[in-house]
């Protein structure tokens, strides 16, 4: 189950369309949640509020599940970041900072897992938390819009692997998975279809 926020959201007049469409794109795939344990972590994980040393464990571990192999512990940093840099990177530049950021956090969240007291420049890293959650955020909603476009999770992780030598696959896949990050007027209820 999802932690139930504390926090309140004040929410446009303009903006509850998109929401409603949100709503009715994610809800099937929401109603059959069971079949997706990773996707049930990632998101449990997602929405804790724990602190933030715990949430920068969660956030990497969040997606661990959703882009890692079963059995997979081989370079698992270098994978992780390379699977997010491939799914959020509209172009090279934007891969390689995400790269970059997650290979980052992976070190910050290895650092703290193993009780090592941190330095001001982790320290540092722990203050862009707000940033890592974002990117979490972001590969939920691709994960979800891709399993929702018929991807399957076994197949996920190879998937992203082999889009860092296919741009025109690349393209597709990324359209595919941006489908819940960028709603329009005509995906909300009542527009015509």
């Amino acid at each position: 189950m999802l932690s139930m926020p504390t926090t309140s959201y004040d929410l446009q007049v303009d903006e509850t369309p998109f929401l409603l469409a949100f709503r009715k794109k994610i809800r099937p795939l929401l109603s059959c949640l069971d079949s997706y344990p990773a996707l049930m972590t990632a998101l449990s994980l997602y929405s804790a509020d724990n602190g933030e040393y715990l949430d920068a464990v969660g956030s990497i571990t969040a997606l661990e599940a959703l882009l890692t192999k079963k059995k997979e512990n081989e370079g698992l940093t270098y994978r992780l970041s390379l699977r997010t840099a491939n799914l959020l990177g509209h172009d090279a530049d934007s891969r390689k900072d995400i790269f970059r950021k997650i290979k980052n956090f992976y070190n910050l969240r290895s650092k703290i897992v193993h009780g090592v007291e941190l330095d001001d420049k982790l320290r540092e890293r722990l203050n862009e938390l707000d940033s890592m959650r974002e990117m979490v955020r972001r590969v939920l909603l691709s994960v979800m819009a891709l399993y929702s476009a018929g991807t399957r999770p076994v197949d996920l992780p190879d998937l992203l692997d082999e889009l860092a030598f296919d741009d025109e696959n690349r393209k597709q896949v990324c359209a595919s998975a941006s489908k819940f990050l960028h709603l329009s007027a005509e995906d909300s209820p009542g527009a015509p279809s």
